[in-house]
């Protein structure tokens, strides 16, 4: 991988640089506070919970198609077009959102990403070799299935470790970033490959990998992670109505007690 090419690819995780948008850090709960549950949460299984299918999406499709071609009624035609319209629109959120991946434009990899140069000198200096600069260390691919032509694809990053809390005793110290990769396929609209990433940051004024971030780089990490777990619990929460919408709709269908398959008109039930 050039190292233009892997540069691209982390800009990703970066926020737009010329957003002046102040970031709020998380405050420190006392010893004796605890945290409050989410009121979006369900009742029986919390979003950050649930268990995903890695098929979810393809079964999702094929229980609703098993649904209209067993016949329903008109108002039950809307519910499966309400379903088949969430599903078709949001897919890539609800798939690469549902596991913490960030896919909104800013955030997107190899997808029309746009980056404002000139605002922030700091940044600059990650593509260059003049103050800390990224560094591949290794990599692993995990290839699911092969790609064929006009396919495309979709790339999404997240962290896989949380950055320290600011109330740590050493709130700067992040030595390494550790990164999964989701590569989806827009023709079967699943993952593609899965890549592993260990990434070092490196001083070259002093000549030494870096053990502590600088401020403003170490609060964007803690913000991207908090954009990705929130985005893993919305997603995760959709996926739930989804599922509670779908399995009703089986269950005034052909998942009955007295149910007859309409081969003809929906009228006669």
């Amino acid at each position: 991988m050039t190292r233009s090419r892997f540069i691209r690819l982390r800009l990703c995780l970066l926020p737009r640089i010329y957003s002046t948008r102040s970031i709020s850090t998380t405050s420190c709960l006392s010893s004796g506070q605890a945290a409050q549950p989410s009121p979006r949460s369900s009742a029986s299984t919390s979003p950050e919970n649930y268990k995903l299918d890695s098929k979810w999406l393809s079964v999702t499709k094929k229980r609703l198609g098993k649904c209209l071609q067993f016949g329903l009624q008109p108002e039950q035609v809307r519910a499966a077009g309400d379903i088949l319209k969430q599903v078709t629109r949001d897919w890539r959120e609800l798939v690469a959102g549902s596991e913490g991946f960030l896919t909104g434009e800013d955030r997107r990899g190899l997808f029309r990403h746009n980056v404002v140069w000139g605002e922030m000198k700091q940044w600059l200096e990650l593509i260059g070799s003049t103050g800390i600069g990224l560094i591949l260390k290794s990599i692993k691919i995990d290839y699911k299935f092969p790609m064929t032509y006009p396919d495309k694809i979709c790339v999404y990053h997240k962290l896989v470790h949380a950055p320290p809390s600011p109330c740590s005793p050493n709130p700067n110290a992040y030595p390494g970033l550790i990164f999964d990769v989701l590569i989806l396929s827009e023709a079967k609209q699943r993952a593609a490959a899965r890549c592993h990433e260990d990434v070092v940051l490196y001083d070259y004024r002093v000549g030494h990998k870096v053990s502590e971030l600088p401020n403003y780089m170490i609060d964007q990490f803690r913000h991207t992670w908090e954009l990705q777990q929130e985005a893993k619990r919305v997603n995760r929460h959709k996926i739930q109505e989804i599922e509670m919408k779908l399995r009703t709709l089986e269950k005034t269908s052909w998942d009955r007690a007295d149910a007859t398959e309409d081969v003809g008109s929906a009228a006669g039930k």
